[in-house]
């Protein structure tokens, strides 16, 4: 029995979905639903942002999901419903299918768990990105320039995904807020922007496809 939260699903004929989850065990799993409960009758298939227990077996090239409990969705609303699917487009395009992401996992539920209440969500979406980036194998250093020397705090570097920072009389970013970044300090003055920017910028880089919830969080803000 794993634990699962939905990222993904879409009808496959009439009574079965055709899913993305993401499991505790076994990263993300691409898979499917029997949309009725064996027993019950009540609907199989879990809510987005719903924790819940499954089991599943493979069928023919898919497995096949059912699950077993589920647990009271997050019921989220508006600009924080957003970023948790905003959460969800990061994982199903950067994280690599069927690869086990314990911390990940956990960190993903900490960051509903925090949407849920209401708490500030640009941090826990910058914490989120961070981790994500670095389990994928895209992590941005924020210790060392692309030299390999040590970003110094009084100077300034320009950032090019994949080379790194480079040291620069005109460079944009800090490199003391560069280092508060790298030590996840986004709450020090201008470290959550700088974070914020780079990280876009390296997602943007990795990505295959543009991401939804950035448009919906830009229509909720402009309401």
């Amino acid at each position: 029995m794993k634990q699962c939260w939905l990222l993904r699903r879409q009808p496959l004929g009439e009574t079965d979905w055709l899913a993305d989850v993401f499991t505790r065990d076994s990263g993300i799993v691409h898979g499917t639903f029997n949309g009725k409960g064996v027993a019950s009758g009540k609907a199989a298939t879990p809510d987005m942002h719903q924790l819940f227990k499954a089991d599943f077996a493979y069928s023919q090239s898919l497995p096949r999901f059912k699950v077993i409990e589920s647990s009271a969705p997050a019921e989220l609303k508006d600009e924080a419903l957003v970023c948790a699917l905003y959460l969800d487009e990061l994982l199903l395009q950067l994280l690599p299918r069927e690869e086990p992401a314990d911390a990940l996992f956990d960190l993903y539920q900490q960051a509903i768990t925090h949407l849920k209440s209401g708490q500030r969500a640009d941090v826990w979406l910058r914490v989120f990105e961070q981790q994500l980036l670095l389990r994928a194998g895209y992590g941005v250093q924020w210790q060392t320039d692309s030299a390999g020397h040590p970003i110094a705090p009084q100077c300034y570097y320009d950032y090019e995904v994949g080379a790194g920072f480079s040291i620069s009389e005109k460079g944009a970013w800090s490199g003391q807020q560069l280092l508060d970044a790298g030590q996840g300090d986004f709450l020090k003055p201008g470290v959550l922007r700088t974070a914020r920017l780079v990280l876009r910028e390296t997602i943007d880089h990795f990505i295959s496809r543009p991401l939804v919830s950035r448009e919906l969080i830009g229509s909720i803000r402009g309401r």
